[in-house]
């Protein structure tokens, strides 16, 4: 590696792990006084009877056989384990999503140097992936246990697998064979996994190459790819799992033309990106555009994909951490970019909980290689300065999570026609006592979604608290007529 860093060797391993504890700390260690937020919380566990009855056999049953959302059972069983731990306390659920975070860094910094040998840049894209706004939702956000937990059995796959490379075993593979399917119940969204260890393979570990004479490329591809050939079997019979006995309300937007989804998916990769590298304006809920889909930015957007992706391949052979990087990013967003639609968002940070680190080795690898070495004084007070301003702007991000009142008002400033937003201020202000507010946020959010019976039923009921029995009704009856629809078109 021409390298603007040094490999970092001199720097001891432990400073570099104390160094990354006390930053997320800095950043995260408020959580443990938040809240539960009402979008999601609720649902799995603050009004949910079998989580808040702890781990016993019936919660064993629950978490495999009753699906809210997506199909998570080791996410909700590690939520009962929380309740026999901590009670049904918010603190406790913080404090656990805050130990899996730091353990997901440190980890991360142990598998790139395992697989790289490359200490410091290792350490920088730990810190990345440690403090970076757009992992603030999966922590502080209880109901996304689901990508802290999944990440933890993610980081120790990498870790194990740069183990397996250097020493290849029917037995590690069996281990690394076990960790998958743990991830995978703890969130399906790691189903692509396999494939980024065939990445691996290809770089930094040069298990077979894609470059060089004809008779030298692919050379050893054979052999990598059939030793996944089990964990992508695992990975498709957990996937049809998942589609079997998905929530039937989560998939109610997949009947979106083919042709919105593609170019949702394609916007949401620039914005993914854009929101990697400028993280502003970021918010738990980002509503679908549906028809008001810009196509022509859609076009651009999906040139703009291929071009990079053209580029990263041109240079495959002189600087391969840029296309593995590149499909570090695309191949793990893949379950969720919309192309099967699971959900009403048109994107959401929380996805970008793994993908990330794939932008993070594009940009500091290549630093590392293309940024001659005299300037690594200015390279390394750059990347201080950075990791600070994200630490910063994380911190913020961190706050607006404290309860459900701050968390939607800064939605709704920062994002257009948010029917969630006000549907979750609207419950809030139920719970406040504050029944004139809650009419107004739910009146609001039937106006931007008329179609969805929830938001009339929410309205109905502050309607009747307020003793307008007839409009109350006129809601409540409409909600019928939706469901109704909705059952016929079934």
């Amino acid at each position: 590696m021409a390298a603007s860093y040094p490999t970092g060797a001199t720097i001891s391993r432990s400073v570099i792990q104390s160094v990354l504890c006390v930053a997320t700390l800095g950043v995260y260690a408020r959580v443990v006084a938040f809240d539960f937020v009402i979008f999601d919380d609720w649902n799995y566990v603050y009004q949910n009877e079998a989580v808040r009855g702890g781990l016993n056999t019936d919660g064993v049953r629950y978490a495999f056989t009753d699906v809210f959302g997506v199909w998570s059972p080791l996410t909700m069983l590690s939520l009962m384990l929380d309740v026999e731990i901590y009670g049904v306390h918010p603190a406790g659920f913080h404090f656990t999503n805050l130990v899996l975070h730091i353990a997901n860094a440190l980890l991360l910094f142990s598998a790139l140097e395992r697989l790289t040998r490359a200490r410091l840049p290792s350490a920088l894209a730990a810190a990345v992936f440690a403090l970076h706004p757009l992992h603030v939702e999966s922590v502080a956000w209880i109901a996304e246990r689901k990508d802290v937990l999944s990440g933890f059995f993610f980081m120790l796959i990498l870790y194990a697998y740069a183990g397996y490379a250097a020493k290849r075993s029917r037995l590690r593979l069996a281990g690394i064979a076990i960790l998958y399917v743990l991830g995978l119940l703890a969130k399906p969204m790691l189903v692509t996994l396999p494939f980024l260890l065939l990445l691996l393979d290809y770089w930094p570990l040069e298990r077979f190459r894609l470059w060089g004479p004809p008779g030298a490329r692919m050379r050893g591809i054979g052999s990598a790819l059939l030793e996944k050939a089990p964990l992508i079997a695992l990975g498709a019979l957990v996937s049809a799992i998942t589609f079997a006995v998905q929530d039937p309300s989560a998939m109610a937007f997949n009947h979106l033309p083919l042709e919105l989804r593609l170019g949702n998916a394609a916007t949401s990769y620039l914005a993914y990106m854009g929101k990697a590298f400028f993280p502003s304006g970021l918010a738990p809920f980002y509503p679908h555009p549906e028809g008001d889909l810009d196509r022509a930015f859609a076009g651009m957007s999906f040139l703009v994909l291929i071009a990079i992706s053209l580029g990263v391949y041109r240079v495959r052979g002189t600087a391969p951490y840029l296309l593995v990087g590149w499909l570090w990013f695309v191949g793990l967003l893949v379950p969720v970019i919309g192309l099967v639609q699971v959900g009403n968002q048109a994107m959401a940070d929380r996805y970008m909980y793994l993908p990330l680190t794939g932008l993070s080795i594009m940009l500091i690898w290549g630093v590392a290689a293309f940024i001659p070495r005299r300037f690594a004084g200015a390279v390394a007070l750059a990347s201080g300065i950075a990791l600070l301003v994200i630490a910063g702007i994380a911190a913020r991000q961190v706050g607006y999570w404290r309860d459900t009142r701050t968390l939607f008002e800064h939605t709704l400033r920062v994002t257009e026609k948010n029917y969630l937003a006000h549907n979750a201020l609207g419950w809030d202000a139920v719970t406040r006592g504050e029944v004139d507010r809650a009419r107004g946020h739910f009146a609001r959010a039937v106006r931007l979604r008329p179609g969805v019976a929830q938001f009339h039923r929410d309205l109905s009921r502050v309607l009747s608290m307020q003793g307008q029995d007839r409009p109350a009704q006129i809601h409540l009856e409409i909600a019928r007529e939706i469901e109704t629809s909705l059952m016929a078109s079934k």
